[in-house]
């Protein structure tokens, strides 16, 4: 979400020839960066109080369901204020994801795996499905000649998260 967020909506942004200039991008990502980075312990807390796994789950399904709307929003309905919309809406449904991975991960694995499993479980997480994030939205919209397509791309990530946060054995109660 964060590489689509600030990779892919922010060339859309250029494109659709809004008047924002590449510096003026910049500065547009540097704030959308310190609000997602403003979001994460608010998130972590909040998870703290509602239960870590449950927190994650609405915030993956959460993207799910404003992946699409958004995607539509910004492509037939471009404008400066519907960019800033969909950013900050993707920001707080990675910060509901990624705020709380850090006890999520804390409990994933015993004490003696747990840096080795968390350190090798997120680079290769990262590696695999954020490093690739803009060749696959770039590789589906040439696929489908539609720039909504990353959309479906952002919810089967989210629903793999999903999936994993199912299946993982961690107390639910946290």
């Amino acid at each position: 979400l964060f590489y689509m967020n600030t990779v892919h909506i922010s060339d859309l942004m250029l494109k659709a020839n809004l008047g924002i200039t590449p510096s003026h991008l910049m500065m547009i990502n540097t704030w959308m960066m310190i609000s997602l980075i403003t979001l994460f312990p608010l998130m972590g807390y909040l998870s703290d109080k509602l239960g870590v796994v449950r927190f994650m789950k609405v915030s993956s399904l959460c993207t799910i369901a404003v992946a699409f709307p958004l995607f539509w929003l910004i492509t037939y309905e471009p404008s400066f204020t519907n960019f800033i919309l969909a950013q900050l809406t993707f920001n707080v449904c990675a910060a509901g994801f990624v705020g709380p991975s850090g006890a999520f991960l804390a409990e994933l694995f015993p004490i003696e795996e747990r840096y080795s499993g968390v350190a090798v479980g997120c680079s290769v997480g990262e590696a695999v499905f954020g490093g690739t994030t803009p060749l696959a939205a770039t590789m589906l919209i040439l696929w489908s000649n539609s720039e909504i397509a990353p959309a479906f791309y952002l919810m089967f990530c989210s629903a793999l998260g999903l999936l994993a946060l199912t299946m993982a054995d961690v107390p639910q109660s946290n």
